[in-house]
């Protein structure tokens, strides 16, 4: 009879390999469990480094009083940055020499580098923020008040998602060259390009290519 088949040599012959895939069952359940837990820990540790990430930021942009900051530029780079403007110690900030930033100016570098060449002047109350692909300004330039200069973006193509939840991203490095005059209030946007001795207007918006000496 087939039932008896397995319980007679035949099921001693069979047994082996019902346990063997018992075990190969517990071993890749065992392995999944740690595969997840490994991936918990991993997500935890990069959400842990990322919190330690923004309250670092926070200090050096908040607590640090505006008399350190100052004195902290003036000894490394020989810059002029007035106590009463908002520029975060950072490593990825890059300052000229003789350069100057105004009162009430904002300067973001925690997210990407951002380079102010020798000798250029900052007026008051810009916002200056940089991203991956960073910010180069160059020498002897003229940035009058109220000027923004944003190397970042939002990506906008999806219309069930928030710009937050779509993320940020950079389309380029945003240049501005030597010798280059912008007018107050003026908007410098993510990836413009603007050559040597250009000039820009007041209250401008420039998100592409400016040829030199225009």
């Amino acid at each position: 009879m087939w039932s008896e088949g397995w319980t007679g040599n035949n099921g001693d012959a069979v047994a082996p390999i019902l346990d063997g895939c018992r075990e190969a069952k517990l071993r890749e359940d065992s392995a999944s469990s740690l595969d997840f837990n490994k991936s918990r820990l991993h997500k935890h540790a990069d959400q842990s480094l990322d919190d330690e990430m923004k309250i670092g930021v926070a200090i050096r942009r908040f607590l640090a009083p505006g008399w350190l900051v100052s004195s902290y530029y003036r000894r490394r780079f020989a810059a002029v940055v007035s106590p009463q403007a908002e520029v975060e110690i950072s490593p990825l900030l890059t300052i000229g020499q003789g350069a100057r930033i105004g009162p009430f100016t904002k300067l973001k570098a925690s997210s990407g580098p951002v380079t102010l060449g020798e000798r250029t002047e900052i007026g008051a109350h810009c916002f200056i923020a940089g991203h991956d692909t960073g910010i180069e300004i160059g020498s002897d330039c003229q940035i009058g008040p109220h000027v923004s200069i944003i190397g970042v973006n939002y990506r906008y193509d999806r219309v069930d998602q928030t710009f937050r939840e779509q993320g940020a991203f950079s389309k380029g490095v945003t240049r501005i060259g030597n010798k280059v005059k912008i007018g107050a209030g003026a908007a410098i946007l993510d990836g413009a390009d603007i050559g040597d001795g250009a000039v820009i207007k007041p209250r401008a918006v420039v998100s592409g290519r400016v040829r030199a000496r225009v």
